[in-house]
């Protein structure tokens, strides 16, 4: 789900399981084995995202530190495949910063080039 932030231009993806009852919970564990199929679908909904908002930005963490350094491992892997169309930015304490690895965030930014 993209929702807008106060900062301008900047749009908040939370990934969520939504429940049989239409809530929506940021915390599951579904650990059905297709992890890589849903990253893989995160990362195509944020490039048709910014693909139709091109001046957008589009800010993501984890619902836990567990899920923070998995988006960034798979930052990490997915990189060099990116880095020509897209920015990414990460989040640490105090600052925004160009990501590089094996460097620890709270959170990431993506947006076009």
């Amino acid at each position: 789900m993209f929702q807008e932030t106060n900062l301008t231009d900047y749009y908040n993806l939370t990934l969520a399981d939504i429940l049989d009852d239409g809530s929506i919970d940021v915390l599951s564990k579904s650990n059905n084995g297709n992890l890589d199929k849903i990253l893989a679908t995160v990362i195509q909904t944020i490039l048709a995202f910014l693909a139709f908002y091109p001046t957008k930005k589009v800010v993501f963490t984890g619902s836990t530190p567990f899920l923070t350094r998995l988006y960034q491992i798979v930052l990490s892997k997915e990189f060099d495949k990116v880095k020509e169309i897209l920015d990414i930015m990460g989040i640490t304490d105090n600052k925004l910063e160009h990501f590089q690895r094996n460097q620890s965030y709270i959170g990431f930014v993506r947006s076009k080039k």
